[in-house]
């Protein structure tokens, strides 16, 4: 992720590392700095790519549980989307069996097409709101190799930026 996939109004501090395949994490949020953060989740928009081997590398960045719950969310995997395709599920097999194959079949497109729907709104609502939590959480953190040898990565959270470079030899721009 380069800075400019940042949006506008999400301030970045860019810290400069040696590459490596793990680093030293800070015991904060990457996202809003409370602390400890006992839970850890891959974020999934810091890929980097090995320069040598030519390998993709996604760095683990603590997150507390109200941020990592926040991100599940928005990605679907909250307990209302699990209940409601559970839910779903029992309805495909109750059709079936009430009736036959075709009308659980019909059932479950149904639902499907409602369970897209919903989750469609609610994800632009999210992406339209930059006070959101989950898209604060998606845009925390962000990767780029400038140079060989040299990983930048751009935080949202000056003090984790910080931290961060303190542990591991960074520079911050």
């Amino acid at each position: 992720m380069s800075t400019s996939d940042f949006p506008a109004e999400v301030k970045k501090t860019t810290v400069k590392v040696p590459f490596q395949h793990s680093y030293d994490m800070p015991e904060v949020c990457t996202c809003c700095g409370t602390s400890p953060a006992h839970s850890f989740t891959n974020m999934w928009r810091t890929p980097v790519i090995d320069p040598v081997t030519k390998k993709m590398t996604l760095y683990r960045f603590p997150l507390c549980s109200h941020c990592k719950n926040a991100m599940l969310d928005t990605m679907g995997m909250s307990w209302p989307y699990i209940l409601s395709s559970f839910l779903l599920a029992l309805i495909f097999l109750w059709a079936t069996f009430t009736w036959n194959i075709v009308v659980g079949f019909e059932f479950l497109f149904v639902g499907l097409v409602i369970n897209f729907i919903v989750r469609g709104i609610r994800s632009s609502r999210i992406r339209k709101n930059p006070n959101h939590t989950s898209r604060k959480v998606m845009n925390s953190v962000g990767s780029k190799i400038e140079e060989p040898g040299k990983v930048s990565f751009f935080f949202s959270n000056v003090d984790f930026a910080r931290q961060f470079a303190n542990l591991n030899a960074g520079q911050i721009l």
